[in-house]
């Protein structure tokens, strides 16, 4: 009697975790719990959700994600999660409880979750839940991705792999060379004593081979087009300038493609119009003159508003067209994906000048193309409205898949 007693690995020792939150009418909340010490097992016994107020709601307890409780009540709720075994939590473990306000009104809710730890046992472990994140998830070849691990339960090893099979890396947060195009699916095997487990990211990392403006053809009649490294930047681009960088790569060179354009339009005037890049099926000093074309351009109806288009062209005929609003000093990335023989090419617009931000995607289709091109263009006075005029600069572009 009126002794004291020190807890040792026998004895649970009750603890508590509590927020405050106001919800608004019909939202939601997210309580969330993460459990950080590894010198403890952790165990939630029950939880408890008061709206301070007598209100319907409802609730969801995940545990690492996964719902284990579901409730609902008016006024108040008590959740007890007690069972046997019991759940339990090491570190790096989390508890979710979503709470819904199904009220007409916002509500301060009293969130609590109440429960035990004990002394954690040097037998008791978990093998890692495998997680990591990379940047960036594109690039024009060569270039490097930075991958930091954030798998939980404390993984002594780690195997990183590109395409499934071959190790690239052993270390926990490695800087990985990418060397060769393509759409690669990272993936880490994450381990330690208690076992391992993998978290892959599928067709999360695209290179791109630059294709080199150096390697084209000059025409320049009136505007100015300046090629410094792999950037292309022309002022002045008007309709009679006859300006255009072409290659030939010969009959029938792009039938399966991924190619992508960044690019940004500085300045235009009322009426411009002109092309940022073309694939062409005939050799001719216009890219869209003759035979069928596939042209990614922009004009402007009334400047500064400015619309971005792909379309499929014969001769000078829009035959399928896919657009989107841009904006003037924005920097933007296109991508253009063909299969082989498919009379459909896919098209991809992005902020930036990566892959990160989707702004809007879509297709464009005509049945009588067979959509292999010989000439590539990568930029071309077409036409415009008067006379008008714009600038513009693409600091690169390349191919993902394809032979280009």
């Amino acid at each position: 009697m009126g002794g004291t007693v020190d807890p040792v690995t026998t004895f649970f020792i009750p603890w508590c975790q509590n927020t405050t939150h106001n919800i608004a009418a019909g939202a939601s909340y997210t309580y969330n719990i993460t459990f950080t010490d590894p010198n403890y097992v952790f165990y939630v016994d029950m939880v408890d959700v008061t709206p301070q107020a007598n209100t319907p709601f409802y609730i969801l307890v995940k545990v690492n994600g996964s719902v284990v409780a579901i409730g609902s009540d008016v006024g108040a709720l008590v959740l007890s999660l007690r069972s046997n075994p019991s759940i339990h939590f090491l570190e790096g473990d989390s508890i979710d409880i979503e709470v819904y306000n199904t009220d007409s009104s916002a509500r301060d809710f009293i969130i609590i979750a109440n429960g035990s730890k004990a002394l954690r046992p040097t037998t008791l472990g978990a093998p890692p839940n495998a997680y990591f994140t990379f940047i960036p998830n594109f690039g024009y070849i060569p270039f490097n991705i930075q991958f930091t691990d954030a798998s939980t339960h404390s993984p002594t090893s780690w195997k990183w792999y590109l395409d499934g099979v071959t190790v690239v890396s052993t270390e926990q947060n490695p800087l990985i060379p990418i060397t060769s195009k393509g759409i690669y699916t990272p993936l880490l095997e994450a381990s330690n004593e208690y076992g391992s487990d993998t978290y892959q990211v599928a067709d999360g990392i695209f290179a791109a081979s630059p294709i080199d403006p150096n390697d084209y053809n000059l025409s320049e009649f009136y505007s100015e087009i300046t090629v410094t490294g792999q950037e292309v930047s022309v002022e002045w681009c008007d309709r009679y300038s006859k300006d255009y960088l072409r290659r030939d790569y010969g009959v029938d060179h792009f039938d399966a493609f991924d190619i992508v354009v960044n690019f940004k339009v500085t300045w235009g005037k009322t009426g411009c119009a002109t092309v940022i890049f073309g694939l062409g099926q005939m050799v001719d000093s216009f890219p869209l003159s003759t035979g069928y074309s596939l042209a990614a351009r922009i004009f402007s109806n009334s400047w500064p508003t400015i619309t971005f288009q792909v379309n499929f062209f014969q001769n000078t005929s829009a035959l399928a067209t896919w657009g989107k609003s841009i904006s003037p000093n924005v920097e933007y990335t296109v991508r253009l994906v063909h299969a082989s023989g498919s009379t459909t090419v896919y098209v991809y617009l992005y902020s930036g000048y990566d892959l990160s931000t989707l702004i809007d995607s879509g297709s464009i289709t005509h049945a009588n193309l067979t959509a292999k091109y010989r000439c590539c263009y990568l930029f071309s006075s077409w036409f415009d409205s008067s006379g008008a005029n714009c600038d513009f600069v693409s600091p690169n572009r390349g191919m993902i898949v394809g032979d280009a």
